[in-house]
């Protein structure tokens, strides 16, 4: 990444915050050259020098500057703070003046004269130029904004409506050079600044800025009042960072949205009709008895006292042969219990088994009568509505999603799920077959419940990056189907009872009604009734580089570009003093 602002854009920024400060000190003229900074400022204004009272004076002050950068965010934007601290200022010449007449220095006190200026002039420049500021946007956004999208049939709300992909900063340079204040960073976790050696020269150092700008083709950063460019592989890395953070998902609602249909019927082949029953008969009760029959009840009891105290006791016999009586019985009532349950769950077992003949030999019949039915053609009429439509909501959820940096290539998981409602009309048109059995086109209005049963996709895209001159966003377009059903199972039954069908269709009504009272297993999927509808393709359609509007309270003109290697803008000051800034450079 790298940001270039010109010292002109300097001297409009200090000229204007001079202006804000009503104060004696105006006409900064900002040099940047050889590592150097500088600036040349002028004071009119009074002066008490000693031994001549006070005087109006004009003096040029100098000032040389130590720039420290970082990187900072300003309303979920990366901006380059710049700020430049006075280390050093020198009075490089002054004339004083009473009543319009110039006034020698010769004669003054070295010392007080001295004073005077540092006091005056020096000390109230030092602390106006103490820490001069000046933000330089990047373009890019911290918190990427995912685009919500109307239509007359549906709205579309992101969760979450912005997705934060902070840059960080690994390395920075800093170079002040060519009347150009030259910013290349690279993007990590532990910013380090990096200076030029003491044994590099200047023209070292340009030669290296160059390479690299050139490398990168973007050597056009150095031109305009501020100019920035961001390496493609830096948007990529953000752009994945950003949509690999969590889950996305996309709540839809839906008035009214047309989602109209064809579709041929054809008898399914016989074959499909599979008369094997799979159920096992099998009896899983557990007949086993596990009821303690033990007896623990004591039969101990005293047979002599003496002096009211036992000496003599013994187990009564009585009572001893009704506990064994007791565990008798108990014994007794498991044996019968376990063979009772034995002998319903064989007979449980049986009429499973002939359940199971019984419904072959129903399905087998329907088979040979449904193999004949078929013979008279497979093609008997289209199935269609042209005023179908779904109204409800839908919410797709895209999840461990992997966005590649070098090539935009995004891999994840797409779940779905809707409710809503189909309304609209079934259009009948007979067919081959159904010329024969119909006599004419047929219809019946439906208002059945649609759904989108949960789905697990693999998403396998490419995102692009988009440019309108104002914008550079990206882009990624998820066409995968996301399939909605809705029953017209019920549509069928309706056919099936609607005697009007039966008069003007009698043998797809005689289908309809055979349809509607068989299992669904008998059947293939074309034939359950349920007709599947994709749902239309979506995008992801977020900026992520937005064309700055002002810098350090500047207003900026200019667009947006983008090249094979990167994406960035040059970008013009406007205000008319910086044309007068820059006559006064020349």
């Amino acid at each position: 990444m790298a940001v270039s602002v010109h010292q002109d854009a300097l001297n409009v920024a200090l000229k204007e915050k001079l202006s804000q400060t009503k104060s004696s000190f105006s006409e900064p003229r900002f040099r940047l050259d050889g590592q150097m900074i500088w600036a040349n400022i002028t004071y009119s204004g009074a002066v008490d020098f000693p031994g001549l009272g006070v005087t109006d004076a004009r003096a040029q002050i100098r000032a040389y500057f130590a720039p420290a950068i970082q990187l900072v965010e300003v309303d979920n934007r990366s901006e380059i703070q710049i700020k430049l601290a006075v280390r050093e200022l020198t009075v490089e010449s002054i004339k004083i003046t009473r009543g319009g007449k110039s006034l020698p220095l010769i004669g003054l006190p070295i010392e007080a004269g001295a004073a005077a200026l540092a006091n005056q002039l020096l000390g109230p420049a030092g602390k106006l130029l103490e820490v001069l500021e000046f933000h330089a946007p990047t373009g890019l956004a911290n918190e990427v904004s995912l685009k919500e999208k109307n239509d007359k049939h549906y709205k579309l709300r992101w969760q979450p409506e912005k997705i934060r992909s902070p840059v960080k900063l690994g390395a920075l340079v800093a170079v002040a050079d060519r009347s150009r204040f030259l910013v290349i960073a690279q993007q990590g976790d532990d910013l380090k600044t990096s200076a030029p050696e003491a044994n590099v020269t200047i023209t070292q150092l340009r030669k290296a800025t160059d390479d690299l700008l050139s490398r990168n083709k973007a050597s056009w950063v150095n031109e305009g009042d501020l100019s920035f460019f961001v390496d493609l592989a830096l948007v990529q890395k953000l752009v994945a960072q950003a949509f690999s953070a969590g889950p996305i998902c996309l709540n839809a609602t839906a008035e009214k949205y047309p989602a109209n249909f064809t579709k041929k019927l054809k008898l399914p082949e016989t074959s499909t009709i599979d008369c094997t029953i799979n159920r096992d008969c099998k009896q899983t009760k557990n007949c086993e008895q596990t009821e303690d029959c033990a007896q623990r009840n004591s039969c101990r009891t005293c047979k002599l006292r003496i002096h009211g105290r036992c000496r003599v006791s013994w187990d009564e016999p009585g009572c001893l042969a009704r506990r064994g009586a007791a565990k008798l019985s108990c014994e007794t009532g498991k044996t019968s219990r376990r063979i009772a349950c034995e002998t319903e769950k064989e007979a449980k077992r049986i009429a499973c088994e002939g359940q199971k003949v019984t419904e072959r030999g129903v399905c087998e019949t329907f088979r040979t009568s449904y193999d004949a039915f078929r013979r008279l053609g497979t093609d008997y009429g289209n199935v269609s509505s042209d005023n179908l439509t779904l109204s409800g909501d839908a919410r797709i959820c895209l999840s461990n999603a992997v966005l590649q940096p070098t090539n935009l290539k995004l891999t994840a998981s797409l779940t779905a799920a809707l409710n809503a409602k189909a309304n609209g009309t079934i259009k009948f048109l007979p067919l081959n077959l159904g010329h024969l059995a119909c006599f004419s086109e047929h219809k019946e209005s439906f208002d059945v419940g649609a759904s989108v049963p949960q789905q697990m996709l693999n998403v396998d895209t490419t995102a692009q990056i988009v440019n309108d001159g104002s914008t550079i966003g990206v882009a990624i377009n998820v066409a995968n189907p996301v399939r909605f059903l809705f029953p017209v199972e019920a549509i069928v039954s309706k056919l099936a009872e609607d005697k009007k069908f039966s008069i003007v269709c009698p043998i797809p009504s005689t289908a309809a009604t055979i349809r509607v009272i068989t299992p669904d297993r008998w059947w293939p999927r074309e034939a359950r009734g349920i007709f599947d509808r994709n749902l239309p393709a979506f995008a992801f359609d977020a900026d992520v580089i937005k064309k700055p509007v002002e810098a350090g309270g500047l207003k900026l003109a200019g667009r947006l570009k983008k090249t094979d290697s990167g994406v960035g803008g040059i970008f013009t000051v406007s205000l008319k003093s910086i044309s007068e800034a820059k006559k006064g450079n020349q």
